[in-house]
């Protein structure tokens, strides 16, 4: 159990090996055992999840790897990105706070991966469930890269894994970190559960990695442009401006690569 927090982490599972803390904490929610606010944390995850189906590739008991499961029924479906923002923001506050005696900085890369010197530190998946209008339940899975030294990148298109400890030559202790990471998630959620939606938006907004440079993209018609990034629209959208003035969202656009 997590003390410092008001409701996360108050019911924990604390596994040795599991094939993944989302797909264990679905489960808990299809048995009716889950709970609001629940931690499902384990030293060896053998198939972590990532996003587009992607695998998160972890040493063993290393890292922070555990999902949160959280009750979200007064968000409605299209408040979701909500959700994924206020957790990108939690993350990011973290890292910047061990980051603070340092040259480094983090920042979110959309939709929600967390970077710090161009190199990928945590990764958030989040899996709802809905019923009609409005979420019920919220799967979030969180991966940070703790005291790994080395990674294998699962593909050569995507950014280079580092750790904490690879940028600041320091070990550090999972249990530790997972009660200090959880404090602001904590924060953040309650700044959702009260409406707070401008902070959340604008907190997101202002550290937006890229944000205001030149990518390149393929359009609703597969041909290649080159637009700038210039925000994210109320449902979470990368927006991107190119051809004087003319903006594109991500529902519309598959990004090639960033400048």
């Amino acid at each position: 159990m997590i003390e410092k927090t008001i409701f996360i982490g108050k019911y924990f599972k604390d596994l040795e090996s599991i094939d993944s803390t989302n797909s264990f904490s679905a489960d808990l929610i299809k048995k009716n055992e889950a709970k609001h606010g629940m931690v499902v944390i384990t030293n060896k995850q053998t198939s972590g999840k990532g996003q587009r189906e992607k695998i998160w590739s972890s040493e063993h008991f290393m890292n922070l790897t555990f999902s949160l499961i959280l009750k979200t029924d007064f968000l409605l479906v299209s408040q979701q990105f909500l959700l994924s923002m206020a957790i990108s923001n939690a993350i990011l506050e973290y890292t910047n706070k061990k980051l603070v005696d340092s040259n480094f900085k983090a920042l979110i890369k959309w939709p929600n991966d967390i970077l710090v010197n161009n190199q990928k530190i945590a990764g958030i998946l989040i899996e709802n469930t809905i019923l009609t209008s409005n979420l019920i339940w919220s799967i979030v899975g969180i991966g940070f890269n703790l005291n790994q030294d080395e990674f294998v990148s699962s593909s050569p298109k995507d950014f280079k894994p580092v750790s904490l400890k690879n940028l600041l030559s320091k070990k550090y202790d999972i249990i530790n970190e997972l009660e200090l990471l959880c404090l602001f998630i904590e924060k953040w959620v309650m700044k959702l559960s009260s409406s707070k939606f401008e902070i959340i938006i604008e907190t997101y907004k202002n550290n937006l990695w890229n944000s205001g440079k030149e990518i390149q993209f393929k359009d609703d018609l597969n041909v290649l442009k080159y637009g700038k990034i210039i925000g994210i629209n109320e449902y979470g959208q990368l927006l991107i401006e190119f051809e004087r003035n003319k903006i594109k969202s991500s529902a519309e656009i598959m990004i090639q690569k960033y400048f």
